[in-house]
């Protein structure tokens, strides 16, 4: 019977000490993902100020590309608009400006609707990484548990173990005994013949 009992508690102690490689296993699984997801945001932000620098140069370019417009017209705006001694000129510098501008003010656009993608993705990554990092937390307290629980299952073991010892020894000195009773009752029956 207890050779019974300490076979399903060393069976046992082997889940147990499986249940506890899978969990580490599982937490090596989660600390590369999580690497990967630091490395991953350390792309994205380094690409968010590239983007971030651009639209400001940009920017900068759209404001002097206007003012090297007005600068290069023997004209200021307004005595553009009000000469009409050449409105083909006027038509066609106006023409200019507006797809010159248009084109900038289009980048300009892609630009920013590519930082507020950056920022969406951004915000997903980090999400992900505290989703990724409450599970680690727990795959740790499991395994904290497990490694619990084996320790506890190993005392048991133990304690079988010592049990069976014991129960052995036991069993031997019994034997012992009736050995010796049986060699005395032995003799004694020699004796009274």
């Amino acid at each position: 019977r207890n050779q019974q009992r300490l076979s399903r508690g060393e069976r046992a102690l082997r889940d147990l000490e499986q249940t506890i490689a899978d969990s580490t296993q599982a937490l090596q699984r989660t600390e590369q993902a999580l690497a990967n997801l630091r490395t991953r945001i350390g792309q994205l932000e380094t690409q968010q100020e590239d983007l971030q620098q651009s639209l400001q140069t940009q920017a900068q370019l759209l404001a002097d590309q206007i003012d090297a417009a007005y600068r290069a017209g023997d004209y200021s705006f307004l005595q553009l608009l009000l000469n009409q001694e050449n409105p083909a000129r006027f038509e066609r510098l106006l023409e200019y400006y507006r797809h010159l501008n248009a084109a900038r003010l289009a980048q300009l656009e892609q630009l920013h609707a590519t930082e507020l993608e950056l920022e969406e993705v951004q915000a997903e990554l980090l999400e992900e990484q505290n989703q990724l990092a409450q599970r680690r937390s727990e795959q740790a307290q499991q395994r904290h548990q497990l490694e619990q629980q084996k320790s506890q299952q190993e005392q048991r073991v133990a304690e079988l173990q010592r049990q069976q010892e014991n129960t052995t020894a036991s069993l031997q000195a019994m034997q012992q005994n009736e050995r010796e009773v049986t060699a005395l009752i032995n003799s004694l029956a020699d004796v009274l013949r």
